[in-house]
């Protein structure tokens, strides 16, 4: 295995956590055989998407505990060039959070963008990206939160997210894509919502 770690990760005390990792890879043969939370804690993958030559892959942990530790990330052999992002929200469904993912591989020609439209009011959407550039990078345009990582001089990987997506219509995550092949995939993720009834007497 080939393992990366986010040394010292933590997760606050707030109610409803989910970490969220979005991963990427050039060459993919490396399918991610696990990812783990303070030692024993287990997420579950979302979806992977690849094509000839690259991987996307999002995965979910419900409900980690309250404390700063490490996030292990373990790869199977004949990794390539290698990304990954950790994000930690709170207030998300504490199960089956996540709605039907969507994918995208597309030229260097193609627009630089992947449509998805999200279901459940107060859903957000969050996605990855691989491109076969150095110059890939989100457009913040409509989203909340951006990060780029570097795979090597000639690959990128990218994750981005938007917290108020507009709902039961399209969202393009669009990118400035580096004159690049790419591929991409992007989720809804869930609400917790508080459900109070009041019983009759």
């Amino acid at each position: 295995l080939i393992s990366g770690t986010f040394s010292d990760f933590t997760v606050g005390n707030n109610t409803n956590r989910a970490l969220i990792v979005a991963s990427g890879a050039y060459n993919y043969d490396p399918d991610i055989v696990g990812i783990t939370f303070n030692g024993s804690e287990s997420f579950t993958k979302i979806q992977n998407h690849t094509d000839g030559n690259y991987k996307v892959e999002l995965w979910i942990l419900y409900n980690p505990t309250v404390t700063t530790a490490d996030v292990v990330i373990n790869w199977g052999t004949k990794a390539g060039q290698l990304g990954a992002i950790v994000y930690s929200f709170y207030n998300v469904k504490q199960s089956s959070a996540f709605g039907t993912p969507v994918t995208k591989t597309a030229s260097a020609s193609t627009t630089p963008f992947i449509p998805i439209t999200p279901t459940t009011v107060g859903s957000m959407i969050i996605d990855s990206w691989y491109s076969g550039s150095d110059a890939a990078v989100p457009n913040n345009d409509l989203t909340d939160g951006m990060n780029v990582i570097c795979g090597g001089v000639d690959r990128s990987m990218a994750s981005q997210y938007s917290l108020t997506p507009t709902i039961g219509s399209v969202n393009n995550m669009s990118r400035t894509a580096g004159g690049s092949s790419y591929i991409q995939i992007a989720v809804e993720i869930k609400k917790s919502v508080d459900e109070w009834k009041e019983e009759g007497t």
